[in-house]
């Protein structure tokens, strides 16, 4: 009955590290798109290696700059040309560092629709809550996430580029360890119960 209980207990264990491992490690929601009347969703494709962020300018943000801007993102124009964007959150650094035919590009979207390129400059123009901004930095391409990939929610959130892939209040691989080790101690204590119950009996 001894090797019974540690195997059981030696299963505790096992069960309890993956549970631990399946909290910290469980898959959470990533920024997403605003909500139809809830802002402007806007897109921010860096290029390779920067990658593409999805955020939400919540409100009625009066021009594209401003909504870039209250999407969390910060930009700088191309010097002596004011209102021509020469970088967005510091990409390309310094601002004229780029691909000579690299620049980033303004786009306009509708939930379900396609990418269109922005006739009229980001300054300019006001996008409608419940649109899509795009910004892709290259050669005049449009963002690489495809419009019709970009899920719609009603729970607008903004970008936290250093909170993706993580529980957003920090509280997942703790509650993950805590239902571990109470598995470890609750199955640990069951298997001693058995064990000292055996003995009795078989005295």
């Amino acid at each position: 009955m001894r090797a019974g209980a540690a195997r059981l207990l030696a299963l505790a264990v096992a069960v309890a590290a993956t549970g631990a491992g399946a909290f910290s490690l469980a898959p959470t929601a990533h920024a997403a798109a605003c909500g139809q009347s809830s802002g402007v969703t806007v897109v921010v494709d860096h290029g390779s290696p920067g990658g593409t962020s999805l955020g939400c300018a919540i409100g009625d943000p009066p021009s594209g700059l401003d909504a870039l801007k209250k999407s969390g993102h910060g930009y700088t124009f191309t010097p002596r040309q004011p209102g021509f964007v020469c970088t967005i959150d510091a990409k390309p650094d310094p601002c004229n560092n780029g691909p000579a035919n690299a620049y980033w590009s303004y786009w306009h979207a509708r939930p379900g629709g396609s990418w269109g390129y922005a006739s009229t400059g980001a300054a300019s123009y006001n996008p409608k809550p419940g649109s899509i901004d795009g910004w892709s930095f290259g050669s005049g391409k449009p963002p690489s996430v495809k419009v019709s990939d970009i899920t719609v929610t009603l729970s607008p959130t903004t970008p936290a580029p250093d909170t993706r892939g993580r529980p957003p209040d920090g509280r997942g691989e703790l509650g993950g360890l805590a239902l571990g080790v109470g598995l470890v101690v609750a199955l640990g204590g069951l298997a001693g119960y058995l064990a000292w119950r055996r003995r009795h009996v078989s005295d």
